[in-house]
Formats: structure tokens, sequence, C-alpha cells
């Protein structure tokens, strides 16, 4: 039995719909102060929009690691879980330079020196800890977010099942619509970048911001789907039984081993 997934109006309607409402007001405001305020700043919606989502990110990983009784390994899922925590707290802290950009605290000198941008964090203090986080979420985005769910299940690529452990790995087509976003705006804001706009006075940070955006919302499908999937598997007849037997016999193991 097919379990059931994130629904097509959140999965695709929620990614083109702030998609459609950041250009439509980009497009109406640029080059005034609401733009620069609203969509360019550290203070705008793009911004804070990818700090609250990484916070999300690691509140659904919270009830996703709740959900791993049903996912084995067991201790693997676990720790898989409470990666995407530290990492949503951690994003989300960096994003807001924690706090400095709401009460606008000096930063430390060490940090005013070291800091590319002179701000607290970390991710911009050397240049491979800007790019690596990126370069991976971009990976997991192009090969997992896009690649993966559209291929899986034709040819020779069997779809994996539940409990299978790459069911519960790997991504759904859930986030291909978010993941698909994230991958074409790094596409535009590496093509405005080899136009040389700025040495022409035009800035596009906000298509870096908007990219981090949707890469962050690509891991907040990711761990959504996996709830409503593991929840529903969960509560299919016998599944209470499985669990025990599973992990009686894990216990078993260990005595064994022992």
């Amino acid at each position: 039995m097919e379990l059931p997934d994130l629904s097509r109006t959140v999965s695709v309607g929620l990614p083109f719909a702030l998609l459609g409402a950041l250009l439509a007001v980009g497009a109406l405001s640029y080059g005034s102060g609401f733009y620069a305020t609203f969509i360019r700043s550290e203070l705008g919606v793009i911004e804070n929009g990818t700090a609250l989502l990484a916070l999300l990110v690691a509140v659904l990983a919270i009830r996703a690691w709740r959900e791993t009784r049903v996912m084995a390994p067991r201790w693997f899922f676990r720790l898989w879980m409470a990666f995407f925590v530290l990492g949503g707290v951690f994003l989300a802290g960096e994003e807001i330079s924690w706090g400095q950009h709401f009460f606008h605290w000096a930063s430390p000198q060490y940090f005013r020196g070291a800091n590319i941008q002179g701000e607290t964090n970390i991710h911009n203090l050397w240049h491979l800890s800007e790019i690596l986080p990126k370069f991976l979420l971009h990976t997991a985005a192009v090969l997992g977010g896009i690649l993966w769910p559209l291929i899986a299940g034709r040819g020779r690529i069997p779809a994996p099942k539940a409990p299978g452990f790459l069911y519960w790995l790997m991504p759904t087509r859930a986030v291909v619509s978010a993941a698909s976003i994230a991958i074409g705006i790094r596409v535009v804001e590496r093509v405005l970048a080899n136009m040389h706009l700025r040495e022409k006075g035009l800035a596009y940070n906000e298509f870096k911001e908007a990219n981090e955006l949707f890469l962050i919302l690509f891991v907040a499908f990711y761990l959504a789907s996996l709830v409503v999937r593991a929840r529903a598997y969960a509560r299919r007849p016998g599944a209470a039984a499985t669990d025990r037997a599973r992990d009686m016999g894990a216990g078993g193991a260990r005595d064994a081993a022992q």
C-alpha cells in the first residue's frame, strides 16, 4: 500500500506561490526604499525567512526523531535527525548573526577583523566555511531533490518501499519543486555574476539569498514528508507488533554477541 505524502498543494503550490510573491513584490518595488528594506536588507523577508525556515527544519527533525521507531536502523536515523536539529538551529543563528541584525551590537574585535562582512558569524570567517555548506546543499538538491525522485521507480531503478532503509533516507517527489527553484535561482545568479553587473553598479545579492531560502525549504519539505509517511506507516495494522519483533530481534542479537 502506498503511504501518503505531502499534498501537491503544499509541495508544489507553496514553493511557486512564494517565488511568485517575491518576484511580484520585487518587480513592483525595485529601486525603492521598500525594496531595499523588504527584499535586499539583512532585516528583509528573504534573510529572516531563511532563518525561520531553518528553525522549522529543527522542529521537524525533532518531530521526525520521535517517528524513528519505524525506521531501521533506528540508531542511524536518530543521529540523522539530530544532525538536522543542530544544523537548523545553527543556521538560523548564523543567518541573523546571532541577534546582531536585530539588536545592532558591535562585533567583537576578532570578527571585525576576520569576518568577510564584519559580522558575528562563522560562515563568513573563511572562504571554505562559506562555500562548502552551499556546495553540499546544492549537491543534495540536484542529486536527491531532483534526479532521484524523478528516476526512482523508472527503468532499472526500483522505487524503495517501506520499511526499507532507502525509503526513509531518500527524498520523494514532494521536494522536487523547492529543489528545482533553488537550482534555477542559482543558475540565474551565476549568469548575472558572469555579466559583471557589479562593475556597472548593479547588485544582485538578493538572488543568492533567495537561493538559500529555497534550499532550506527543500530540506524542510524532506523532513515534513518523512514525518507524514512515518506517521502513516506507524498507524498501519500490525505496525506495533512489527516494531516489537524488530526490537526483540535486535535485543536477541546483542545478547548473542555478548
